[in-house]
């Protein structure tokens, strides 16, 4: 039995371990500009991602907690896959 527990844990582990590496080689998604379902997509939930859409534009991403459309717990774990841009300055 102990055996099957490791083994579990083990694969559970390695299996974490390759979503986090494949989601840091992804570019990172604007919040900007995605769609709610793009942003579910990173691992926001729904109504979050909806709020985020709403609330737009962002100046940087850490505005997600300050406007209090994630928690910071929420954020830590999408921070790597997100970003804000800026769109081009234009000249009157």
């Amino acid at each position: 039995m102990k055996r099957y527990k490791f083994a579990v844990v083990l694969l559970v582990t390695l299996a974490l371990l390759s979503i986090s590496v494949f989601a840091q080689t992804l570019k990172p998604l604007d919040i900007n500009t995605a769609t709610e379902d793009e942003i579910v997509a990173v691992g926001i939930d729904k109504v979050a991602a909806k709020k985020i859409v709403e609330n737009r534009p962002y100046r940087n991403k850490t505005e997600l907690v300050s406007k209090l459309l994630l928690t910071r717990a929420q954020y830590d774990k999408v921070k790597d896959a997100i970003i804000a841009r800026q769109p081009p300055r234009t000249n009157p």
